[in-house]
C-alpha cells in the first residue's frame, strides 16, 4: 500500500478521513473501543483511516471503517476536520482527519482491525461523553458535537 498522506519527516503532515456511521432510526454511532487492560487506558475512538495513494476521501471512509470494524458504509457529505500532532522517529507529525457522515449498508464480517478491541452502537450523547474522555489526541466529541448540531437542522 502506498499511503498519500502518512507523515514523514521530510514532509510532516497525515491526512486521514473517518466516518460518523449513524442509524438514524436508532440515534447510534458506531465506536471502537480499546480496553484498558490491553493498551493502559480505556479509549472510544471513531473509525478513521490514512488516504491510500489515487483515493477519494469517501473511498478512504468507506474502505477504513470496514477494515475497522466490518461494517460496509455509504459515504454522504464531509462533517468537518479535526487538526492534532504527534511524534513519530522523532519528528512532529502534523495530523488532519476528515469526518463524513456515513449510513450502514450491511455487516460483513465479524474481524475487527487489530488496534482495537471492540466495536459498539453507542447512542450519540453517549458516544460524544465516552470520546470527551480521551483527550491525548483528537477531540472527537468536537465532531460527534458537530454532527449532532447537523443532524437536528
Amino acid at each position: 500500500m502506498v499511503y498519500e498522506k502518512y507523515g514523514t519527516k521530510g514532509s510532516p503532515e497525515h491526512k486521514s478521513c473517518g466516518g460518523i456511521v449513524f442509524k438514524k432510526d436508532s440515534r447510534e454511532v458506531l465506536l471502537l473501543k480499546r480496553s484498558k487492560e490491553k493498551w493502559g487506558k480505556e479509549s472510544w475512538h471513531l473509525p478513521k483511516r490514512t488516504t491510500l495513494s489515487g483515493e477519494k476521501d469517501k473511498q478512504t471512509v468507506e474502505r477504513g471503517v470496514l477494515e475497522e470494524t466490518g461494517w460496509e458504509v455509504k459515504a454522504f457529505e464531509l462533517i468537518g476536520e479535526l487538526k492534532s500532532t504527534f511524534r513519530r522517529a522523532g519528528t512532529d507529525i502534523n495530523k488532519t482527519t476528515y469526518y463524513y457522515r456515513c449510513e450502514p449498508v450491511k455487516k460483513i464480517t465479524d474481524e475487527i482491525e487489530v488496534s482495537h478491541n471492540s466495536v459498539e452502537w453507542v447512542q450519540l450523547d453517549e458516544a460524544i461523553k465516552r470520546t470527551a474522555e480521551y483527550k491525548e489526541a483528537e477531540h472527537e466529541d468536537e465532531i460527534l458535537t458537530k454532527f449532532k448540531e447537523h443532524i437536528l437542522h
